[in-house]
């Protein structure tokens, strides 16, 4: 747990004012990730899951269901997006080194980034902490280890350079700018 907080301050930006980095601080009992620039402040869950929403009342209506239900997500689901997956990064010659999912929802290609390729590391991100934890319980922890972050894919909370790949699963929809986005993931 030591070596993902140091990790954590190392690749993190403020999503607020997009240059500061973070230091942690503990305030009652709660980890909190401070902005060095612009005093902002960011609550790091009991779970471990920063909170790094430039707007904190930001949800997805998605959380109203039962998201899995709804689009078909169960184990069979999984296993083709990451056979569908593995064809694109074989096609492309994808690097395997640290890599970030945005939009991860609920695990659907999470769960394959973590068992079914040679990452060192994934970061997944979302915009609903929900979801996030439900994708913690369905990939677990015998895969790559992944480190969840709530975030607005529009405001990614990210030094340049942390990751060698960027991936995301069926999320232009809901950008507000995907070029800035993908030009950012560049």
């Amino acid at each position: 747990m030591s070596s993902h907080k140091s990790y954590l301050l190392t690749i993190l930006a403020c999503p607020r004012c997009e240059t500061g980095s973070v230091k942690r601080v503990s305030r009652d009992g709660l980890t909190i990730l401070c902005c060095q620039s612009c005093g902002e402040e960011y609550l790091v869950t009991e779970d471990g899951v920063p909170q790094l929403l430039k707007d904190p009342s930001l949800f997805t209506h998605l959380e109203a269901i039962d998201y899995d239900d709804h689009h078909n997500i169960d184990d069979e689901r999984r296993e083709k997006v990451a056979h569908d997956w593995k064809q694109v990064f074989d096609r492309h010659q994808s690097v395997k080194g640290d890599v970030l999912e945005i939009g991860s929802g609920t695990g659907q290609l999470t769960w394959g980034l973590s068992h079914r390729f040679p990452f060192m590391s994934v970061s997944a991100c979302d915009i609903s902490t929900k979801f996030l934890q439900k994708a913690a319980g369905v990939v677990g922890t015998d895969g790559v280890p992944v480190r969840y972050y709530a975030c607005d894919a529009n405001f990614l909370p990210f030094r340049d350079n942390s990751f060698d790949l960027v991936v995301g699963h069926s999320v232009l929809h809901h950008f507000i700018d995907y070029q800035k986005i993908i030009q950012k993931a560049q």
